[in-house]
């Protein structure tokens, strides 16, 4: 079997978590790889998006005239390489962001797409409540967490800080069937 290459954006956010977990997999066909421009994404077979702030590593993806920013639309629309984004990352992959105007000027253009959601930017607050929130009966009992379409895959809690490696072991097969199929 030939190598699979995963890569995580590492422009902003919680990148280093990610690889870790992937690590842990302990797979020897998998090679993790950081993400810091069109080059890198171009090896990838998928990509997470890890959490972060969402407005800066959309900014990150705006320079070069927005490059890379295409770049990822391509991989997600066109290619439909499989992409997990992780809260912040997830934003990115909304169809809808709600709360956009208050924080950026991108306006339509801030998310990637890829999962027809609509999303709540700081629905618990600001980004340190997100780290703390677990349980959200407070909100409502319709919660969702995570959700999948196609080839993106979206959490809106951070799975690579849990001391289990589900996400990543499911995430390293769908890159795997993609890849193969």
């Amino acid at each position: 079997m030939s190598e699979i290459t995963i890569g995580v954006l590492s422009l902003q956010g919680d990148f280093e978590p990610h690889i870790n977990h992937f690590v842990k997999l302990q797979i020897p066909s998998l090679n993790i790889i950081q993400v810091r421009n069109v080059h890198d994404l171009g090896l990838c077979d998928g990509l997470v998006i890890p959490g972060g702030e969402s407005t800066t590593i959309r900014r990150c993806c705006a320079y070069e005239n927005d490059t890379l920013y295409n770049a990822l639309l391509h991989f997600i629309h066109v290619l439909k390489k499989p992409i997990w984004g992780t809260c912040a990352g997830c934003i990115l992959l909304s169809k809808n962001v709600e709360n956009i105007k208050l924080y950026n000027n991108f306006g339509n253009k801030f998310s990637f797409g890829g999962l027809d959601i609509t999303i709540c930017r700081n629905f618990y607050g600001s980004q340190v409540k997100v780290l703390a929130t677990f349980s959200h009966e407070s909100y409502g009992p319709n919660i969702i967490a995570a959700v999948e379409q196609n080839n993106c895959l979206g959490t809106v809690f951070h799975p690579e800080l849990l001391p289990h490696t589900a996400f990543q072991q499911y995430f390293y097969e769908k890159v795997k069937n993609y890849k193969y199929s």
